[in-house]
């Protein structure tokens, strides 16, 4: 377990996890999807349905995975991504683009953030 927790925005604002644990570029875009939803949502780890993380993304955002949330042939997909995205510890997990790394790199360039 990691020491610190980091929020669903947080990995939102890395983009897609690439070179991922799952290697395959639609799962990765649809794990960016599932924390952008649990960002709109409230910034909290909690576990989405498929119809709540497509509400809860903008036309933006589901430019890119509508087809994914729409048919059901890629539910297997979103059940992983759910499964594993739980907690940080988790989006920590899926590993690639999403480490501690660059998290501490993204909160050092934010404005007003200590560096």
């Amino acid at each position: 377990m990691s020491e610190t927790q980091y929020k669903p925005s947080d990995f939102a604002k890395l983009g897609k996890p690439c070179c991922s644990r799952w290697g395959k570029s639609e799962i990765e875009q649809l794990a960016l999807a599932y924390v952008e939803a649990l960002a709109a949502a409230g910034d909290t780890w909690r576990k989405l349905s498929k119809k709540e993380t497509y509400d809860l993304l903008t036309d933006d955002q589901l430019r890119f995975v509508h087809f994914l949330l729409k048919d059901g042939y890629y539910d297997h997909w979103f059940e992983m991504i759910r499964d594993q995205i739980s907690d940080s510890d988790g989006a920590l997990g899926v590993r690639g683009f999403w480490n501690t790394c660059r998290l501490g790199l993204a909160a050092q360039s934010e404005p007003g953030s200590l560096q």
